[in-house]
């Protein structure tokens, strides 16, 4: 079914991946989402815009035909090759994605730094490598633990990870906020948590979860929040912060990525 990019569907976008759309809304447009193949591919096509330009270089807009430096992109964006690079861009290139949003270039100079993004999977601004072309190599949010296993208790742990699986990230907070503090999941939800806020693009709700998470003390896993934190700060391209994060997690080898991190230092300082 062709689909008309009208302002009030790019408003109704714009409030699906925030998170904003009231119960009713998001049934409708899920339901559209299911079953219109185009609105799939739109979608998932300016959500990879959306992590390629970075959340503050980004605004809404209708379909401009007229540009076509956007035109261009959107090509690559759909080509083979970028397929491929997308795997490390997020791990984006999935149907199953909730919260998309549609994007534009507000210069078209974001447009030409983002096609340098797809034939060298780097971020390039101002012809100097930007911090969050770290993150596109760091970050994996599939490599956080499974416990999803056939036969398992829907916990609502287990419930939550398969939402988040499924790239439904609204529902897995819902279920994971619902994980007791004293589970022996509890670490690990607020991992899943913050992840999922963060693939929503809410990272200051994902920076506070996991401080949480560090202030678990009596966890193993607590190391883990200083690391996630740092893609945070290294997506954003927060250098102070991200240096402040690395060299916490240099305090100590048994810091998780303590090696890692000593590289990233080292680079980052160069």
């Amino acid at each position: 079914m062709e689909i008309s990019l009208t302002e009030e569907l790019l408003e109704k976008i714009d409030k699906y991946i925030t998170g904003k759309l009231i119960d009713s809304e998001l049934n409708i447009f899920e339901k559209q989402l299911k079953e219109n193949k185009q609105l799939q591919e739109e979608v998932i096509l300016q959500k990879q815009l959306i992590n390629i330009i970075g959340q503050e270089k980004w605004h809404t807009i209708g379909d401009d035909k007229k540009n076509e430096e956007l035109q261009r992109l959107k090509e690559k964006l759909r080509s083979e090759e970028y397929q491929l690079v997308s795997k490390k861009i997020k791990n984006i290139g999935n149907l199953h994605v909730e919260k998309k949003a549609r994007f534009k270039i507000k210069y078209l100079y974001y447009a030409s730094a983002a096609m340098i993004v797809f034939m060298v999977s780097i971020f390039t601004y101002n012809t100097s490598q930007s911090l969050d072309s770290y993150y596109t190599s760091y970050a994996n949010w599939e490599e956080l633990p499974s416990f999803v296993e056939k036969g398992n208790t829907k916990t609502e742990f287990v419930v939550g990870e398969t939402y988040f699986k499924k790239g439904n990230y609204t529902k897995a907070i819902e279920s994971f906020n619902l994980v007791d503090t004293k589970s022996k999941y509890y670490p690990y939800s607020l991992m899943y948590l913050g992840a999922a806020y963060e693939l929503i693009n809410k990272d200051e709700v994902a920076l506070q979860t996991f401080d949480k998470l560090i202030n678990l003390k009596y966890s193993e896993e607590n190391t883990k929040g200083y690391w996630y934190k740092l893609l945070i700060y290294l997506k954003i391209n927060n250098k102070e912060k991200s240096l402040e994060v690395l060299h916490k997690i240099s305090e100590n080898k048994g810091n998780y990525k303590y090696e890692t991190s000593q590289k990233l230092l080292k680079q980052i300082n160069d």
